[in-house]
Protein backbone atom coordinates (compact mmCIF):
# COMPACT_ATOMS: atom_id res chain seq x y z
CA UNK A 1 0.00 0.00 0.00
CA UNK A 2 3.08 2.37 0.96
CA UNK A 3 4.42 1.84 -2.07
CA UNK A 4 1.28 2.56 -4.27
CA UNK A 5 0.31 5.53 -2.52
CA UNK A 6 4.30 6.82 -3.24
CA UNK A 7 3.90 5.84 -7.12
CA UNK A 8 0.42 7.19 -7.67
CA UNK A 9 0.20 10.13 -4.69
CA UNK A 10 3.76 11.81 -5.19
CA UNK A 11 3.95 11.93 -8.10
CA UNK A 12 0.63 14.23 -8.67
CA UNK A 13 2.08 16.39 -5.74
CA UNK A 14 4.81 17.08 -8.53
CA UNK A 15 2.44 18.17 -10.87
CA UNK A 16 0.49 20.78 -8.61
CA UNK A 17 4.09 22.14 -7.34
CA UNK A 18 5.28 22.61 -10.91
CA UNK A 19 2.14 24.08 -12.16
CA UNK A 20 2.57 26.63 -9.67
CA UNK A 21 5.94 27.60 -10.81
CA UNK A 22 4.51 27.88 -14.13
CA UNK A 23 1.48 29.98 -13.26
CA UNK A 24 4.16 32.86 -11.89
CA UNK A 25 6.02 32.79 -15.16
CA UNK A 26 5.40 35.67 -17.50
CA UNK A 27 2.98 34.95 -20.48
CA UNK A 28 3.63 38.06 -23.70
CA UNK A 29 0.11 37.35 -24.60
CA UNK A 30 -1.67 36.70 -21.25
CA UNK A 31 -5.24 38.52 -21.15
CA UNK A 32 -6.26 40.76 -18.55
CA UNK A 33 -6.16 38.97 -15.44
CA UNK A 34 -9.83 38.61 -13.46
CA UNK A 35 -10.52 41.05 -10.55
CA UNK A 36 -8.31 39.70 -7.24
CA UNK A 37 -10.12 38.93 -4.20
CA UNK A 38 -10.17 41.13 -1.33
CA UNK A 39 -7.51 40.23 1.47
CA UNK A 40 -9.42 37.60 3.63
CA UNK A 41 -10.37 39.03 7.23
CA UNK A 42 -7.94 37.45 10.30
CA UNK A 43 -11.29 35.93 11.94
CA UNK A 44 -13.79 34.20 9.64
CA UNK A 45 -16.75 32.42 11.64
CA UNK A 46 -19.94 30.85 10.00
CA UNK A 47 -22.30 28.73 12.44
CA UNK A 48 -25.74 26.63 11.12
CA UNK A 49 -28.53 25.52 12.42
CA UNK A 50 -31.58 23.83 11.80
CA UNK A 51 -34.19 21.93 13.09
CA UNK A 52 -37.71 19.92 12.15
CA UNK A 53 -40.21 18.73 14.40
CA UNK A 54 -43.59 16.45 13.35
CA UNK A 55 -46.23 15.13 15.40
CA UNK A 56 -49.21 13.19 14.46
CA UNK A 57 -48.76 9.73 12.84
CA UNK A 58 -45.42 9.17 13.02
CA UNK A 59 -43.49 11.73 15.62
CA UNK A 60 -40.34 12.39 14.46
CA UNK A 61 -37.72 15.30 14.93
CA UNK A 62 -34.22 16.25 13.25
CA UNK A 63 -31.40 19.15 14.44
CA UNK A 64 -28.70 19.45 13.22
CA UNK A 65 -25.57 22.51 13.64
CA UNK A 66 -22.67 23.11 12.05
CA UNK A 67 -19.49 25.31 12.94
CA UNK A 68 -16.64 26.69 10.42
CA UNK A 69 -14.22 28.80 12.23
CA UNK A 70 -11.46 30.25 10.06
CA UNK A 71 -7.92 32.45 11.08
CA UNK A 72 -5.18 33.19 9.03
CA UNK A 73 -1.76 35.17 9.98
CA UNK A 74 0.58 36.24 7.83
CA UNK A 75 1.36 32.63 5.81
CA UNK A 76 -0.51 30.45 8.08
CA UNK A 77 -4.71 29.78 7.91
CA UNK A 78 -6.21 26.87 10.92
CA UNK A 79 -9.51 26.11 9.79
CA UNK A 80 -11.76 24.19 12.45
CA UNK A 81 -14.93 22.53 11.10
CA UNK A 82 -17.30 20.64 13.51
CA UNK A 83 -20.77 19.33 12.59
CA UNK A 84 -23.26 17.20 14.84
CA UNK A 85 -26.59 15.64 13.23
CA UNK A 86 -29.15 13.84 15.53
CA UNK A 87 -32.89 12.22 14.62
CA UNK A 88 -35.83 10.30 16.10
CA UNK A 89 -38.52 8.56 15.03
CA UNK A 90 -41.30 7.42 17.29
CA UNK A 91 -39.29 7.53 20.40
CA UNK A 92 -36.03 5.58 18.81
CA UNK A 93 -32.98 7.58 17.34
CA UNK A 94 -32.20 6.66 13.90
CA UNK A 95 -29.57 9.22 13.33
CA UNK A 96 -26.46 10.73 15.49
CA UNK A 97 -23.12 11.90 13.93
CA UNK A 98 -20.29 13.83 15.13
CA UNK A 99 -17.74 15.10 12.39
CA UNK A 100 -14.84 17.02 13.13
CA UNK A 101 -11.86 18.72 11.50
CA UNK A 102 -8.71 20.63 11.83
CA UNK A 103 -6.59 21.91 9.26
CA UNK A 104 -3.40 23.89 8.93
CA UNK A 105 -1.67 25.60 6.14
CA UNK A 106 1.45 27.25 5.43
CA UNK A 107 1.50 29.26 2.39
CA UNK A 108 4.07 29.44 0.02
CA UNK A 109 2.76 31.68 -2.28
CA UNK A 110 -0.32 33.10 -2.94
CA UNK A 111 -1.35 29.65 -4.92
CA UNK A 112 0.66 27.21 -3.23
CA UNK A 113 0.79 25.61 0.43
CA UNK A 114 1.56 22.82 2.35
CA UNK A 115 -1.35 21.51 4.92
CA UNK A 116 -1.58 18.97 7.88
CA UNK A 117 -5.23 17.88 8.20
CA UNK A 118 -6.93 15.62 10.86
CA UNK A 119 -10.29 14.49 10.15
CA UNK A 120 -13.05 12.68 12.69
CA UNK A 121 -15.93 10.94 12.02
CA UNK A 122 -18.20 9.19 14.85
CA UNK A 123 -21.14 8.19 13.33
CA UNK A 124 -23.49 5.71 15.34
CA UNK A 125 -25.65 4.28 12.19
CA UNK A 126 -22.76 3.94 9.37
CA UNK A 127 -21.33 0.74 10.87
CA UNK A 128 -18.56 1.80 12.40
CA UNK A 129 -18.01 3.44 15.66
CA UNK A 130 -15.53 5.93 14.21
CA UNK A 131 -13.01 6.42 11.33
CA UNK A 132 -10.08 9.19 11.95
CA UNK A 133 -7.33 10.25 9.84
CA UNK A 134 -4.11 12.06 10.12
CA UNK A 135 -2.51 13.11 7.10
CA UNK A 136 -0.53 15.54 4.73
CA UNK A 137 0.53 17.13 1.62
CA UNK A 138 0.23 20.27 -0.42
CA UNK A 139 -2.78 22.15 -1.97
CA UNK A 140 -2.95 24.58 -4.87
CA UNK A 141 -5.51 27.00 -5.82
CA UNK A 142 -6.57 26.58 -9.26
CA UNK A 143 -8.70 29.79 -9.26
CA UNK A 144 -7.98 32.40 -7.17
CA UNK A 145 -10.90 35.24 -7.47
CA UNK A 146 -13.46 38.22 -6.26
CA UNK A 147 -16.33 35.38 -7.37
CA UNK A 148 -14.53 32.46 -7.43
CA UNK A 149 -12.51 29.89 -5.50
CA UNK A 150 -11.05 26.59 -5.97
CA UNK A 151 -8.75 24.26 -4.17
CA UNK A 152 -7.33 21.13 -4.76
CA UNK A 153 -5.18 19.13 -2.28
CA UNK A 154 -2.96 15.55 -2.50
CA UNK A 155 -1.61 14.25 0.44
CA UNK A 156 -1.29 11.12 2.33
CA UNK A 157 -1.44 9.62 6.25
CA UNK A 158 -2.61 6.71 8.71
CA UNK A 159 -6.08 6.03 8.99
CA UNK A 160 -8.13 3.89 11.89
CA UNK A 161 -10.82 2.86 12.01
CA UNK A 162 -13.31 0.29 14.52
CA UNK A 163 -16.44 -1.64 12.29
CA UNK A 164 -19.51 -2.75 14.45
CA UNK A 165 -22.44 -4.69 13.89
CA UNK A 166 -26.12 -3.17 14.31
CA UNK A 167 -28.43 -4.80 16.34
CA UNK A 168 -32.18 -4.41 15.30
CA UNK A 169 -35.63 -5.43 16.93
CA UNK A 170 -38.18 -6.55 14.62
CA UNK A 171 -39.32 -2.96 13.76
CA UNK A 172 -35.82 -2.67 12.20
CA UNK A 173 -34.65 0.12 14.97
CA UNK A 174 -31.64 -0.08 15.78
CA UNK A 175 -31.23 -1.21 19.83
CA UNK A 176 -27.41 -1.79 20.23
CA UNK A 177 -23.96 -2.91 18.46
CA UNK A 178 -21.31 -5.20 18.64
CA UNK A 179 -17.50 -3.66 18.40
CA UNK A 180 -15.42 -5.56 15.94
CA UNK A 181 -11.32 -5.22 15.85
CA UNK A 182 -9.67 -1.96 15.11
CA UNK A 183 -8.30 -1.39 11.76
CA UNK A 184 -5.62 0.63 10.54
CA UNK A 185 -4.18 1.27 6.92
CA UNK A 186 -2.88 4.14 5.21
CA UNK A 187 -4.30 6.17 2.94
CA UNK A 188 -4.51 8.79 -0.03
CA UNK A 189 -6.19 11.95 0.49
CA UNK A 190 -7.86 14.22 -1.73
CA UNK A 191 -9.88 17.49 -1.05
CA UNK A 192 -11.61 19.53 -3.40
CA UNK A 193 -13.19 23.03 -2.32
CA UNK A 194 -15.14 25.34 -4.81
CA UNK A 195 -16.85 28.47 -4.40
CA UNK A 196 -18.30 30.27 -6.70
CA UNK A 197 -20.67 33.70 -6.09
CA UNK A 198 -23.28 34.56 -8.07
CA UNK A 199 -23.99 37.75 -7.30
CA UNK A 200 -23.81 39.59 -4.40
CA UNK A 201 -26.52 37.61 -2.08
CA UNK A 202 -26.40 34.19 -3.49
CA UNK A 203 -23.03 31.35 -3.22
CA UNK A 204 -22.69 27.92 -4.67
CA UNK A 205 -19.94 25.87 -2.45
CA UNK A 206 -19.17 22.56 -2.50
CA UNK A 207 -16.43 20.28 -0.66
CA UNK A 208 -15.33 17.09 -2.09
CA UNK A 209 -13.16 14.39 0.04
CA UNK A 210 -12.13 11.37 -0.46
CA UNK A 211 -9.95 8.64 1.47
CA UNK A 212 -8.71 5.85 0.00
CA UNK A 213 -7.23 2.74 1.12
CA UNK A 214 -6.82 -1.21 0.34
CA UNK A 215 -9.71 -1.66 3.42
CA UNK A 216 -12.12 1.30 2.44
CA UNK A 217 -12.83 3.97 0.41
CA UNK A 218 -14.54 6.62 2.22
CA UNK A 219 -16.78 9.82 0.27
CA UNK A 220 -17.85 12.59 1.57
CA UNK A 221 -19.68 15.37 -0.71
CA UNK A 222 -21.14 19.14 1.10
CA UNK A 223 -23.27 20.84 -1.67
CA UNK A 224 -24.71 24.28 -0.06
CA UNK A 225 -26.57 26.76 -2.02
CA UNK A 226 -26.11 30.13 0.71
CA UNK A 227 -28.74 33.11 -0.07
CA UNK A 228 -27.86 36.20 2.14
CA UNK A 229 -31.00 38.10 3.95
CA UNK A 230 -28.29 40.35 5.88
CA UNK A 231 -25.06 41.28 6.37
CA UNK A 232 -24.91 38.31 9.18
CA UNK A 233 -27.65 36.67 8.10
CA UNK A 234 -28.90 33.62 5.36
CA UNK A 235 -30.35 30.76 4.71
CA UNK A 236 -28.31 27.48 3.28
CA UNK A 237 -30.05 24.77 1.26
CA UNK A 238 -27.46 21.48 1.53
CA UNK A 239 -27.52 18.35 0.17
CA UNK A 240 -24.65 15.72 1.26
CA UNK A 241 -23.57 12.56 0.29
CA UNK A 242 -21.28 10.04 2.60
CA UNK A 243 -20.10 6.72 0.95
CA UNK A 244 -17.92 3.91 2.64
CA UNK A 245 -17.25 1.31 -0.33
CA UNK A 246 -16.65 -1.74 1.93
CA UNK A 247 -18.82 -1.22 4.95
CA UNK A 248 -19.65 -3.76 7.42
CA UNK A 249 -22.19 -6.88 7.09
CA UNK A 250 -26.00 -4.95 7.68
CA UNK A 251 -25.56 -1.22 6.78
CA UNK A 252 -25.67 0.75 3.41
CA UNK A 253 -22.55 2.21 1.69
CA UNK A 254 -24.24 5.24 1.15
CA UNK A 255 -25.83 8.15 3.27
CA UNK A 256 -28.07 11.21 2.14
CA UNK A 257 -28.69 14.01 4.24
CA UNK A 258 -30.45 17.35 3.07
CA UNK A 259 -30.94 20.69 5.25
CA UNK A 260 -31.93 24.15 5.56
CA UNK A 261 -30.54 26.10 7.56
CA UNK A 262 -29.98 29.71 8.94
CA UNK A 263 -26.42 30.28 9.08
CA UNK A 264 -24.85 33.30 10.86
CA UNK A 265 -21.40 34.89 9.78
CA UNK A 266 -19.13 36.88 11.66
CA UNK A 267 -15.94 38.26 9.87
Amino acid sequence: MRLRIVKVVFPLLGLIASSAVLAQAPSPAAPAAPAAPAPPPPWLINAQAGYVSSKGNTNATTANVKLDVVHQYDVWKHELSLQYVYGTQNGYTNAERLDAMWQSNYNFSGRLYVFGQLVFDDDQFNGFEYQGTASAGLGYSIFKTAATMLNVQLGAGYSRMRPMTLIDDANGNVVGHTLLPVQDETVATTTIDFTHQFNAATKLLETLYVQSGDLDTLLKNDLGLQVSMSKSLSLTAGYEIRLNTNPPVGTERKDTLITLNLTYTRK
